[in-house]
């Protein structure tokens, strides 16, 4: 029976595939290490050398750690020691790695078509030049959320104000940005899991589609519209005094660009 070792360690399992193929289960390794793999007929002499074998340390860290369940999101991996190539596995979907530096790779998250209305945490595990998938404990979680509406549907033209985006699935998160029109982009803020507060921008007169990320990076496809609609200006009130005693006193607010048809509240 054939004998597989990994550097001084011997494989628990090993299967002849054919005359010149073995396949042997790799044994964990508790640090980043070059191995050689060596193979013994008898499980004494090891006196044929197939290669080397590189384990990738266990504390590989991926950023950002989260995506759309479209897929695309362009996630960082930075590793211990010096690697020549790479490969990730988002569950048991093989993607190539492009290299920035030898300790550092971008492996783009792939699509995960099946998935309908519900999350999901993947394990990322990673394989060094073609060779067996190692866990590195890093996970990556396919997000699922929906964008319903804007409220209110209007905002100023000055990009001084705030308005809500209202849809289901959002997570609290601190990389939550605004896109309007596909251009300008703005920080957002968590409220619940239906509604993000989003700060406007400078936009021109007319209607405005708006887009939403939860990683700082991938915004939706989908958009929510409104109107962007000139700066409401207030020019005077009357009366401009009252007392703290009158109740329900009706005010008149004299100003420009009013449009009809709005639904209008003031604030004393």
């Amino acid at each position: 029976q054939p004998v597989v070792r990994f550097g001084s360690e011997l494989s628990q399992r090993v299967v002849p595939v054919s005359s010149d193929v073995l396949l042997a289960v790799v044994p964990s390794a508790g640090r980043s290490a070059n191995v050689s793999v060596a193979v013994s007929n008898d499980g004494e002499h090891f006196s044929i050398v197939v290669g080397q074998l590189r384990y990738l340390e266990s504390d590989a860290v991926i950023s950002p750690s989260h995506g759309p369940i479209d897929g695309g999101t362009q996630v960082q991996v930075q590793v211990s020691g010096l690697v020549a190539d790479l490969q990730c596995i988002f569950g048991d979907i093989w993607v190539n790695a492009t290299a920035v530096s030898p300790q550092h790779f971008v492996c783009v998250s792939p699509p995960q078509s099946s998935l309908v209305d519900t999350e999901l945490l993947l394990p990322v595990k990673m394989s060094i030049t073609g060779g067996p998938a190692q866990e590195v404990g890093q996970f990556f979680r396919y997000e699922v959320f929906r964008l319903y509406a804007l409220s209110p549907p209007y905002m100023g033209t000055s990009g001084t104000g705030s308005l809500l985006v209202v849809g289901d699935g959002f997570r609290n998160s601190h990389e939550i940005y605004c896109r309007f029109n596909g251009e300008i982009t703005t920080v957002g803020t968590y409220l619940t899991s239906s509604t993000v507060s989003c700060r406007t921008a400078a936009v021109n007169e007319g209607a405005v589609a708006v887009s939403l990320s939860i990683n700082a990076q991938d915004f939706t496809l989908q958009d929510v519209h409104g109107t962007a609609i000139r700066d409401l200006k207030i020019v005077r009130i009357s009366p401009s005094t009252i007392t703290s005693s009158e109740d329900d006193m009706q005010i008149t607010v004299f100003g420009e660009w009013f449009p009809p048809g709005l639904d209008y509240s003031c604030h004393i």
